[in-house]
């Protein structure tokens, strides 16, 4: 019941801030618009929480007006436009949300450095040089921040644990009332089929709750922006197109800098939307209200830069060029273990299978990152391991995949012969380059398995597009849809049957153990945990064991840790 009860007033508050924000929404298609809403109700409250943040701990006080003045707004909307709509999907994303989460484990990557960031900014207002302690702290997502604003004395600290899934199910829920809609499978045929596949590989690959870190939130608003994106290019009723397009075009960009704050390589996202731009830049009508759109989003950019910049020394870490070494609290070129160029190349070379590189045959040993990077040693270690696992945990979805496309192309008729036109070509080269960079940077799955998807679906379903479809056929995919609506639910209780014994929120604290320690310099106190991690913790902690030489010093209450080195790890 708190989880459920959690997720109906994190909803009515995300509900409350994207309406206030942005006034343009549908009452009549809440599916297509609610995770437009999420979204921006996300970015505004990391924004609030950033900003606040910059002078006060984001405290109990704060955490508690805000979840109160943005909830009844959310309630006040709905009661003004007697929508019970809205009231009932909100409902609906709420019950789902409770499956998801009840008797649920966290993401890996929440006991590392999610949860004790948030702790940090609970308690600290903005620590200058943050990463200095935990070099994860400078990967942090701006998500982190919106979940400190959630974190409400009510169920504390749990409350923010909704959020994500709550983002989740609003993309589910898009889907599947999109693909039982038989207008969209008859007017928009090869967007419908995009979707399908969308929407059996969210099903069967993204249903666990422990799945839900910050890369999920990045490949499904990837997956979500393509498929607004393709619907405009491959639109064929052009009734109200200008009033749609001027204000998806806004939303979309809106998407694409939640997903780019929320981890860089997302910033790929963007890609679709400046080909949707230019091929239907006619449309657009620019309007005073697009300086206010455009205020927000410069805003919340610059805050959040400014964020990064003040807690490691750079724009965005670890991207060298964007750090500054005449800071005191640099992390540039500090040859520690938080140091900028060591992280960059330590990230790519985990990425690439950096533990297996001593099953390479008649090879000498690498004992640095930066000579592992080179692609002539990295991939045969990567394709024998990597490349495999990747292969055999999505063999069952390729074969789903392969078998329905052979059933839509054995209930096709031809009715054009069509040439792929410059927008389908450019999307293709997208998708293909996306992909690429993916490779070649991080090719780790859960890093951008919405590139891959796409680049996979993109050329297969191009070649229907001169084709019209057997309307017999849409009950037999709206069979399937349900189908797998089932299996994802499945899943789900079969998680809960197996978690019964288990706690019903996933935990957020970590048992204390006898390596753990507190140390206090000036003032100062850092709780050290060398053979765990944080998870959720009231004051500064961090798993690595601080420098003997570590220097913490404060200007006007701020507190600045000073630049790290202490050398650790390979070069």
């Amino acid at each position: 019941m708190e989880i459920l009860i959690s997720s109906l007033i994190n909803c009515f508050s995300l509900f409350g801030i994207g309406k206030f924000f942005f006034h343009s929404f549908d009452e009549k298609i809440l599916y297509k618009e609610f995770p437009f809403i999420i979204v921006i109700g996300l970015l505004i409250s990391s924004f609030i929480s950033i900003f606040l943040n910059f002078f006060f701990p984001i405290d109990y006080l704060i955490t508690s007006v805000f979840l109160i003045v943005s909830s009844s707004i959310g309630i006040f909307y709905i009661f003004r436009d007697k929508s019970i709509n809205s009231f009932l999907y909100i409902c609906l994303i709420s019950l789902i949300v409770f499956i998801l989460v009840f008797k649920s484990t966290n993401v890996v990557d929440f006991g590392l450095y999610h949860a004790p960031y948030i702790g940090i900014i609970n308690s600290e207002k903005i620590v200058i040089g943050l990463t200095n302690i935990h070099f994860r702290f400078g990967y942090s997502s701006i998500i982190q921040n919106a979940m400190a604003i959630y974190n409400v004395p009510l169920y504390f600290p749990k409350n923010y644990l909704t959020l994500t899934p709550i983002f989740f199910t609003s993309i589910f829920l898009y889907y599947f009332f999109n693909l039982l809609n038989r207008i969209n499978f008859k007017e928009l045929a090869f967007v419908y089929f995009f979707n399908f596949f969308i929407f059996i590989f969210i099903c069967i690959k993204v249903y666990r709750y422990n799945d839900f870190g910050n890369d999920m939130m990045g490949n499904l608003i990837v997956f979500f922006i393509w498929s607004n994106v393709l619907k405009f290019i491959f639109y064929r009723n052009k009734k109200n197109f200008d009033y749609d397009y001027n204000k998806i075009l806004i939303l979309l960009i809106f998407c694409s800098i939640l997903a780019s704050f929320n981890k860089l390589q997302f910033i790929l996202s963007v890609l679709p939307i400046i080909i949707l731009f230019i091929k239907n830049f006619k449309f657009f009508n620019f309007k005073k209200k697009h300086f206010y759109y455009a205020s927000i989003i410069l805003i919340i950019s610059i805050l959040f830069f400014i964020r990064n910049y003040l807690i490691s020394g750079c724009l965005q870490y670890p991207v060298t060029f964007t750090c500054s070494e005449q800071i005191i609290w640099s992390t540039k070129n500090t040859k520690s273990i938080t140091d900028t160029y060591y992280n960059y190349q330590k990230g790519q070379a985990w990425a690439k299978d950096w533990p297996n590189r001593i099953k390479r045959d008649n090879e000498n040993q690498i004992y640095t990152y930066e000579e592992y990077n080179k692609i002539q040693n990295w991939f045969p270690v990567w394709i024998n391991n990597h490349f495999k696992r990747i292969v055999e945990k999505n063999l069952i979805y390729l074969c789903i995949l392969i078998l329905l496309f052979f059933y839509l192309t054995k209930n096709k008729k031809k009715i054009l012969d069509y040439k792929y036109r410059w927008t389908e070509k450019s999307l293709l080269i997208i998708s293909f380059f996306c992909t690429t960079i993916w490779f070649l940077q991080f090719p780790v799955f859960r890093y951008g398995y919405s590139f891959i998807i796409i680049s996979i679906l993109l050329p297969l379903l191009l070649n229907l597009k001169n084709y019209a479809f057997e309307k017999k056929i849409f009950k037999s995919l709206k069979m399937t849809v349900i189908l797998f609506s089932l299996v994802f639910f499945l899943l789900n209780f079969n998680k809960i049957y197996k978690n019964f014994d288990k706690p019903n929120w996933p935990n957020v604290f970590q048992e204390t153990t006898n390596d753990d320690y507190i140390i206090t310099v000036n003032n100062k106190k850092i709780k050290v945990t060398t053979k765990d991690v944080c998870f959720y913790e009231k004051i500064i902690c961090t798993n690595f064991i601080p420098p003997k030489n570590l220097k913490i010093t404060y200007f006007k209450n701020y507190t600045i840790i000073n630049s790290n080195f202490q050398y650790h790890g390979a070069w």
